[in-house]
């Protein structure tokens, strides 16, 4: 299940919700991705599973959190990613910060027209996609990585810039919760304030210490989700459903 159950029975399964959830009975697993999303798909298949993406953009060169810099990567779609919030974010940063988006989408030349009429292009660069040594270097130049989505189901981005060591801020969705444990390992927003987001952001602007702090959370939670790690629950699962046919 790529997304969270939320999204599945209240968006893209709403019209279909019957023959939707005959599926999930019928199959010999379901694989969830977060802890939330285990506990609802359960109620219609009680062979459910959480396994993890993995995370494979890796490096061992990580981010030296001194840069001014906010990173941002996602599809540029609105609602989804919660852009609105981003812009209202970069409205309020002092004027030697600035947010920088790599990313792609439906509505990235709204979200241009947007920064260019509320006079905010020194606090919000807007990148296109970026190949991956690109984006790596984007991760490496960022001090701080925000996520403003309004849900996700597991977003790969936060155990990407983990892996380079920046500290995460990021408002409530399930996907982010499970990375970030109700903050054990980076700054998780209960509701979607930018005033709020803001005020949890603002110690991270101001000192470098906190940063490292963060950044050091972020790195050890990333060894979660390497590809190693992961690909041992894959092969276990596939020789239990062997042994069981």
């Amino acid at each position: 299940m790529h997304n969270n159950y939320k999204t599945y029975m209240k968006e893209y399964y709403q019209d279909m919700r019957v023959e939707f959830i005959a599926g999930l009975e019928a199959v010999d697993t379901v694989v969830t991705l977060t802890e939330s999303d285990l506990l609802k798909f359960s109620k219609h298949n009680v062979n459910t599973i959480k396994i993890h993406n993995p995370v494979t953009l890796v490096s061992n060169h990580k981010s030296n959190l001194n840069k001014n810099v906010i990173v941002a990567v996602c599809r540029t779609d609105v609602k989804h990613k919660g852009l609105d919030y981003l812009l209202e974010l970069a409205q309020r940063l002092p004027d030697n910060w600035q947010i920088k988006l790599a990313g792609d989408g439906p509505d990235k030349e709204w979200l241009k027209n947007e920064v260019h009429s509320k006079k905010i292009e020194k606090q919000f660069i807007i990148l296109d996609s970026l190949p991956d040594e690109e984006l790596q270097e984007h991760y490496r130049n960022g001090s701080i990585f925000v996520i403003t989505s309004r849900w996700e189901g597991f977003p790969l981005v936060i155990g990407e810039a983990m892996n380079f060591g920046l500290p995460i801020v990021s408002m409530w969705n399930t996907g982010s919760q499970e990375y970030l444990q109700s903050g054990k390992y980076g700054i998780i927003i209960a509701d979607h304030n930018t005033e709020h987001l803001y005020r949890k952001l603002l110690p991270l602007l101001k000192n470098i210490d906190l940063r490292q702090k963060f950044g050091n959370l972020a790195t050890q939670r990333s060894h979660d989700f390497r590809l190693p790690y992961i690909n041992e629950k894959w092969n276990l699962l596939f020789s239990q459903l062997n042994e069981q046919n």
